[in-house]
């Protein structure tokens, strides 16, 4: 059972990179490309939500942008995974300079969920 549960966690979603014709998906045992334009049938948006920075979903995974949507250098990160406290990815987010980017957003993240009573 063990061995299944830690197979699993590998398939979240930690980072998504946006680039001129692919966008890159980053999880705790690798990352794969794909094409631009099938990038919409793995984004899901939920209408209800309206949360910190309009997060989108991706495989039941929230992900918060760093920028403004439109923009080609945005980024999406996994704002709860970083509660994990997984080497990997803190490596990944140094590596991307994203590292201290991503614990602001997650403290505003989990302010507003606190004040808002969720």
């Amino acid at each position: 059972m063990k061995l299944k549960l830690s197979l699993l966690s590998h398939s979240v979603v930690l980072l998504i990179e946006h680039f001129e014709r692919y966008a890159r998906f980053y999880y705790s045992d690798g990352h794969y490309e794909i094409q631009t334009d099938h990038l919409k049938e793995y984004i899901y948006r939920k209408k209800g939500i309206s949360g910190y920075k309009n997060p989108i979903q991706i495989q039941n995974v929230l992900l918060f942008p760093t920028v403004n949507q439109k923009y080609q250098e945005c980024q999406w990160l996994n704002l709860d995974y970083l509660e994990e406290k997984d080497a990997v990815y803190t490596e990944l987010l140094t590596e991307k300079n994203l590292l201290l980017k991503c614990r602001t957003m997650y403290l505003r993240n989990k302010e507003k969920r606190f004040l808002e009573g969720t």
